[in-house]
């Protein structure tokens, strides 16, 4: 199992064509897929943990909203 996890490294890393990759590995598409993504999974973790914080924000947003029910559309347009 190394010997053939290695191999399939190896033949991964020196550019063999597409062709011989897919016929060795036919599964190749899905685990493309999944890597990708994986990846942009990672991206958008990344983008939430690295998000603004928002609750010093809270209290005036709850405010303009309250001031658009009262008939202030705007307020909330603005948000």
């Amino acid at each position: 199992a190394q010997f053939r996890c290695a191999f399939s490294k190896a033949l991964l890393n020196k550019g063999t064509p597409r062709e011989v990759l897919l016929g060795i590995f036919p599964d190749m598409p899905l685990f493309e897929e999944v890597h990708a993504r994986v990846e942009r999974m990672c991206v958008d973790i990344q983008n939430f943990v690295d998000a603004p914080e928002l609750a010093s924000q809270a209290v005036s947003t709850l405010d303009r909203c309250r001031h658009a029910r009262r008939g202030e559309p705007q307020e909330v347009i603005e948000l």
